[in-house]
């Protein structure tokens, strides 16, 4: 059940008009995000030099705010609409969809390391008769909306520390063009998103541990950099 906050600033300039200044536009939103439940099952025994094989099913909701929900910066249709941003006045903490990810996870402990690798698919349902809320309160009808599917895999080694600094690692995700009543959304392209990781684990005593992550993001889509910091904490 996650909780969230986010905080974003756009600068553009105005086309066709001679500006030479720069607009900011800022937004921030916080809220409930997306509640999700997963299994795991773990399919064989393995051991030294011998991989163990673990398949998860992973529900997602759409609990939180999506960018349906929120005012869009648009006086009217956002489509060529020259008289806003088109960006959201408040930022949403949902994706919108509800989505169902299988996918396969492999460990094989080699000593002194053990690799890890997993390979997934998300499932984002289609949403129908979706609109969304411009300036002025007014509708703007969209149709039936289904975002792109994702194909997902990644590779680490995390049981190789030395003073609690992890192997690197490689993330990658493919996600699918956008769709609107059944036709690719005009501009909607295949994404490509693969992040190079690097992390750190400290632990503070047999419950609680801190995992900072830092991402370097390899291809034109991904972020440029990344910093995930998380605190596990067991019963």
């Amino acid at each position: 059940m996650p909780y969230g906050y986010a905080s974003g600033d756009t600068v553009s300039r105005e086309i066709f008009t001679g500006s030479a200044l720069d607009r900011v536009f800022n937004s921030s939103g916080h809220g409930l995000g997306d509640v999700e439940a997963s299994v795991r099952y773990q399919f064989n025994r393995g051991g030294p030099d011998k991989p163990f094989y673990v398949g998860w099913l992973r529900y997602k909701s759409r609990t939180g705010t999506d960018i349906f929900e929120v005012v869009t910066d648009c006086v009217t249709r956002c489509v060529a609409n020259a008289t806003g941003t088109g960006l959201p006045l408040e930022l949403p903490m949902g994706s919108g969809f509800n989505s169902l990810q299988p996918g396969v996870t492999l460990l094989y402990p080699s000593d002194p390391v053990v690799f890890f690798g997993s390979f997934s698919y998300l499932y984002n349902f289609e949403r129908s008769n979706v609109s969304r809320t411009v300036v002025g309160g007014q509708e703007e009808p969209l149709g039936d909306v289904k975002a792109g599917d994702i194909w997902g895999f990644n590779l680490a080694s995390p049981g190789a520390e030395r003073e609690g600094l992890h192997q690197p690692g490689y993330d990658q995700s493919m996600v699918g063009k956008t769709t609107q009543n059944g036709e690719d959304v005009p501009g909607s392209v295949r994404v490509t998103m693969g992040t190079l990781l690097l992390g750190g684990t400290y632990r503070f005593n047999e419950h609680v541990s801190l995992n900072v992550a830092l991402g370097a993001g390899v291809t034109r889509d991904t972020p440029d950099l990344t910093i995930t910091t998380r605190v596990p904490i067991t019963f």
